[in-house]
């Protein structure tokens, strides 16, 4: 089984690791490596940062295998953009799935109305992967260079739970953090996202933030 616990800093390895292989650099946005010193700078922003959510995504074994990261940006209200990278030696193997199933879920915990992502036109694996998830292509960059691909609460629940009841029972997860929202109130976090004790993380109280302020060095 696929979890996922936050990120922290003695995560700086793993994640540079993946921030600079050759085929994530090659998707990114930011086409070039970057050095340690400019991770770490990333990784502390990152982290305490209360629009953004960093995650590592593991199965869930007596050894918590790390398969890769995913990431949630509250780009503005109500509309979370996702974000994933998948380890090298575990592509090919479903994970791709499995993370945006995963990382759609904890961004209806966190009460989006919309969840966002963008896609190199190129990356076939990601754009399968966010198409069966229930992601909607709905406009694209020029010559297609990256697609932006939008999911509602209701495709998600269509496309990322196991039965009716679980469906509904992130539906009504969904609903429950959008009142506390409206309310100023924190929103709870998705429960399968939890650190490797097995205790719950803090409710949430992701805030938004615009895109352009934070995306000086990006890791996707």
């Amino acid at each position: 089984m696929l979890t996922a616990r936050p990120a922290t800093l003695a995560d700086s390895d793993f994640l540079l690791r993946l921030r600079n292989d050759p085929v994530t650099v090659a998707m990114s946005r930011q086409k070039s490596c970057v050095s340690g010193v400019e991770h770490d700078a990333w990784l502390a922003q990152v982290l305490g940062d209360p629009s953004r959510r960093l995650m590592i995504a593991q199965f869930d074994t007596l050894l918590f295998v790390q398969v890769g990261t995913y990431r949630l940006d509250n780009v503005g209200r109500p509309v979370i953009e996702v974000s994933i990278t998948v380890a090298p030696e575990h592509r090919g193997r479903g994970v791709t799935h499995g993370l945006v199933r995963t990382a759609a879920r904890h961004a209806m915990r966190e009460g989006a109305d919309e969840v966002l992502a963008v896609v190199r036109g190129e990356n076939g694996a990601s754009l399968v992967a966010f198409l069966k998830g229930g992601f909607q292509p709905v406009s694209a960059t020029v010559n297609a260079e990256y697609l932006h691909l939008i999911a509602t609460p209701e495709r998600i629940a269509s496309r990322a739970c196991d039965d009716e009841a679980d469906a509904q029972r992130l539906l009504a997860a969904w609903r429950g953090a959008r009142e506390r929202r409206g309310k100023g109130r924190a929103t709870v976090a998705e429960p399968e996202a939890r650190p490797a004790g097995g205790s719950r993380p803090p409710a949430s109280t992701m805030t938004s933030a615009p895109l352009e302020e934070r995306r000086w060095h990006d890791e996707t």
